[in-house]
């Protein structure tokens, strides 16, 4: 390794003639790149063994630095550590490395360092090619954030395993609305094999000949909303296919669109990267607290992992450790961690609004695995010493998963400053109706969580050290949850004498059960309008008697037919049914509220979703025991819901509704 050096002068003069030739601050140098920028542009800046940065027109090669992803252990010392045996070389540096893993110095705060001539240098802002909200390189902010569109689709990558020839199987991409205002799903592209196609609602496309739609009609998504796409794999024999399906939005940082992967048939190296993201939260300054990141070998075949690397523009606070510097390679469902390790340097400022403005930075870790390479975001600020615990939510099944989804949390890898984490305090922001709750309870380190309502879940982690000191901010993770069936659909109830809705057990609570009708259904004339109601019709009544009937073909691997995935006896719900392939008729929605089991009056809410979102809901619908409520029909494939009312515009309810074939 060369350490290249310059006299107290020599470096003063260099940086006068930077300053002179600079008009303008120019782009930024990031790994693995070279450049003009004037010498406060270079703070922090990794560059690999045998290239440059340059300042101005002087050329200076940089060799201190290790290419990132190479680095390697030297006895238990790890460069970014302080290494005990070494002595700091600061005679003539003010600021910048030491030689040692420390710094000679910190700058002021309008200043920066310029580490290769290890000065304080006058801080030029520099938001070239940055969006709004980046840090400017001089601890502020490049412009104010309006509300923008932002696009996630999740899985990026799909694949399908093995299929013989003849089979089918499906898979879901969702398309999510991640910014502050609505993303428009405009259209998409599918190339490949014939044996891929793409469902979009009541439309199949094949891939093996140019697919490229643009709806005439973008979908509209509202932020924290989201749709799906369904991904079918019919193979004609076993070779291994591949295809691509590009999704387009009005999502600016992505104009040529979001490409996902697709395979089937295939042998292929699979690297997945847990978790997604990593939130310090406050972390005594100088640190360091530590996070594992685990890599496994998801695929039919060796996968080698290339190298980990900070993204240019990633804080200074944050680093990682391994065990084998990369290039390495793991078997299949071999494992491999990364240590992410945060020492912030400086205690957290904040912004004009109140909040803290932290540390942020992006792991990447490149492999030549089929969904390519994977990306760990992450953030803390720095808080002072003695300052408070660090609460850390992890949750096993991510961020997307569908309703009925029971989540894993876990909270055990909060730490503390000083001693350990004696206390943990979970609470949620659930969606509208949604009753579910923490088991055991909200106090346990590592709890588990059912998602029975669509939409966002927010979580909130506070811990308490063993001094019984609280977190100075909870830590806070957001799961959506999605349909990903052409129609679901929820009942939720509210009982106001029920003082206790999450109780469980026999006449816990009051019973309402959803109904979904076929046309073909019938039965007794309840109502008196001259016509059978068709409730409780075996076998075309979807209900708690017949919550998986066979509407639709014989063959099992063809998801067409209804389902009540949630039977609630014991009161708020929900009841969900879901229906992947509806046949081109009118169904029909209904409530009957079974027994209050001495709790009285209680309200309804349904809800409707077509293809992930919501189209209808009516809330609140005063029912007593034994009301039968006709809440609407839904017409396919236009997908149009239409209340059923009485002839005077009236929500239509008979009273003492019993089918004389199911009685209590």
């Amino acid at each position: 390794m060369h350490r290249f050096c310059i006299g107290r002068m020599a470096a003063v003069w260099l940086l006068v003639v930077a300053v002179l030739a600079a008009g303008c601050p120019e782009s930024k140098l990031g790994p693995g790149e070279t450049g003009q920028s004037d010498a406060g542009d270079v703070k922090g800046q990794e560059v690999g063994p045998g290239r440059e940065v340059r300042i101005v027109d002087i050329v200076i090669p940089w060799e201190v630095l290790p290419e990132a992803g190479g680095v390697e252990p030297v006895g238990d010392w790890m460069p970014g550590e302080i290494d005990p045996n070494c002595t700091p070389q600061c005679e003539e540096a003010e600021c910048g490395p030491d030689g040692c893993g420390g710094k000679c110095g910190k700058c002021p705060a309008d200043m920066k360092c310029a580490t290769e001539v290890g000065l304080c240098v006058p801080c030029i802002p520099n938001c070239e090619g940055m969006k709004c909200g980046t840090d400017d390189g001089c601890g502020g902010t490049c412009a104010t954030c309006t509300d923008e569109p932002g696009l996630k689709v999740s899985p990026t990558w799909v694949d399908f395993d093995k299929l013989p020839a003849g089979g089918a199987r499906i898979r879901t991409v969702h398309i999510i609305s991640v910014g502050t205002m609505p993303l428009f799903f405009t259209g998409f592209k599918l190339e490949g094999d014939a044996s891929f196609s793409v469902l979009v609602k009541d439309k199949e496309y094949f891939a093996g000949v140019p697919v490229d739609v643009a709806f005439p009609e973008p979908i509209a998504l509202m932020p924290g909303t989201a749709t799906y796409v369904k991904v079918r794999f019919s193979p004609v024999d076993s070779d291994a296919a591949e295809a691509a399906l590009t999704i387009f939005s009005n999502d600016l940082d992505y104009p040529k669109g979001v490409v996902v992967k697709i395979v089937g048939n295939a042998q292929l190296p699979c690297l997945d990267v847990q978790p997604a993201k990593v939130d310090f939260g406050g972390t005594v300054v100088g640190g360091p607290a530590e996070f594992p990141v685990k890599l496994v070998s998801c695929g039919d075949k060796p996968v080698e992992v290339d190298a980990v690397v900070l993204e240019p523009g990633a804080s200074q606070a944050f680093s990682y450790k391994l065990v084998e510097a990369p290039p390495f390679v793991l078997q299949p469902s071999e494992t491999a961690e990364i240590k992410v390790v945060y020492s912030p340097q400086e205690v957290a400022d904040m912004d004009p609004g109140g909040d803290l403005v932290g540390d942020l930075g992006t792991l990447v870790v490149k492999s030549d695995s089929f969904g390519g390479n994977a990306s760990v975001k992450l953030s803390g600020y720095g808080v002072a010493q003695g300052g408070c615990p660090t609460p850390v939510i992890h949750v096993e099944e991510g961020e997307e998963v569908i309703p009925q989804t029971n989540l894993h949390l876990y909270g055990d890898m909060s730490y503390a400053s000083s001693g350990k984490v004696k206390k943990w305090e979970w609470d949620v922001d659930q969606p509208s109706g949604s009753m579910s709750s923490f088991v055991p309870s909200n106090t346990f380190p590592n709890p588990t969580f059912e998602t029975n309502v669509a939409g966002v879940y927010t979580f909130y982690l506070t811990v308490y050290d063993e001094a019984d000191t609280p977190s100075c901010f909870p830590a806070k993770t957001e799961v959506i949850v999605i349909p990903d069936e052409a129609l679901h659909i929820e009942l939720l109830w509210t009982t106001p004498e029920d003082k206790n809705e999450t109780d469980i057990g026999p006449q816990a609570g009051s019973d309402l059960d959803l109904h979904f009708l076929h046309p073909w259904a019938a039965g007794p004339d309840l109502d008196g309008d001259g016509a059978p109601d068709g409730w409780f019709d075996i076998p075309f009544d979807c209900f708690w008697f017949n919550a998986h009937p066979n509407w639709g073909g014989y063959d099992p691997s063809i998801d067409d037919d209804p389902g009540l995935d949630r039977d609630d006896t014991d009161g708020a719900g929900p009841e969900n049914i879901n229906f992947d392939i509806p046949e081109d008729v009118a169904y029909q929605v209904g409530v009957h509220y079974w027994n209050d089991h001495g709790y009285g009056a209680a309200y309804a809410t349904v809800r409707i979703y077509v293809y992930a979102q919501l189209v209808y809901e009516v809330a609140d619908m005063k029912l007593v025991d034994s009301d039968m409520w006709w809440v609407c029909s839904i017409e396919w494939p236009m997908a149009k819901v239409k209340p059923t009312v009485t002839s005077n515009g009236q929500p239509k309810v008979v009273q003492d509704y019993h089918n004389p074939y199911f009685f209590q």
